[in-house]
C-alpha cells in the first residue's frame, strides 16, 4: 500500500506574484540608476574639458598677464572661451567663462585667477 503525503511542494501562486513584482521594482530601479548615472558622468566629463579649455587660455594669458586685454574664441571641442582682465599695476584678475552645449542644454563655466605683474627688473 502507498502513502500519500499531505505536504505540499513548491511556493504558492501569491509568494510568485510578489517575487515577481520585487524582482521588477529591482530591475527598473537599476535602469533608472544607470542612466543618471551615465548623465553625471557625461557632465563630468564637460566640465573636466571645459576646465582644460580654461587652463590652456589662463596659461596662454599668464605669460603677458599685465598686458593681456580682453577677447574671445572658440576652443578645439567647440567650446566657446571668453576673458577678461582687471585689476592694478601689481596685479590682475582674470575671468575666463567657457561655454559648452551637451545637444540638451548650454553650460558656462567660469574660472577666476589672479596673476602678478612682474615690474621691471
Amino acid at each position: 500500500m502507498r502513502l500519500i503525503s499531505s505536504s505540499k511542494r513548491g511556493f504558492s501562486l501569491a509568494e510568485v506574484l510578489v517575487a515577481t513584482t520585487l524582482l521588477t521594482v529591482g530591475v527598473f530601479a537599476t535602469a533608472a540608476t544607470a542612466s543618471l548615472l551615465a548623465r553625471l558622468i557625461a557632465q563630468g566629463t564637460g566640465t573636466t574639458r571645459a576646465a582644460a579649455a580654461a587652463a590652456s587660455q589662463l596659461d596662454q594669458i599668464r605669460t603677458g598677464a599685465c598686458a593681456a586685454s580682453p577677447g574671445a574664441d572658440t576652443a578645439p571641442g567647440g567650446y566657446v572661451r571668453s576673458w577678461s582682465v582687471a585689476g592694478s599695476a601689481t596685479a590682475r584678475v582674470v575671468t575666463v567663462e567657457v561655454t559648452t552645449d551637451d545637444g540638451r542644454a548650454r553650460h558656462t563655466h567660469i574660472f577666476v585667477a589672479a596673476m602678478p605683474c612682474a615690474g621691471p627688473s
